[in-house]
């Protein structure tokens, strides 16, 4: 959506009505409902789970260091810190280099 559309659209929920909306931008009534539609209509729910964020690499690491533990045979709380530790550290130099351009 352009910035002129962004404010078509703002007009459009302050109260003005479509053909005033088209009339002062020049454009055809049938663009300015579109646009409305459009920004109007739901925005798709996307997903939290991702590297960036730090609570998902928290529970990330945590996760892999019970698993490391278990399959250990739970030999001491250790292996749990030192492998959690290690994926926490893993995973946030994952996401840095990423987002260096």
């Amino acid at each position: 959506m352009t910035d002129r559309d962004a404010r078509m659209a703002s007009e459009y929920a302050a109260g003005r009505e479509i053909p005033e909306i088209a009339a002062r931008y020049d454009v055809r009534e049938e663009y300015v409902q579109r646009v409305i539609e459009d920004a109007t209509a739901p925005q798709p729910v996307t997903s939290r789970w991702s590297l960036s964020n730090q609570g998902n690499r928290i529970l990330i690491a945590v996760l892999l260091g019970w698993i490391a533990w278990l399959i250990s045979g739970r030999l001491t709380i250790w292996t749990l810190v030192v492998v959690a530790i290690a994926a926490y550290v893993v995973t946030t130099l994952v996401v840095s280099v990423r987002r260096r351009p």
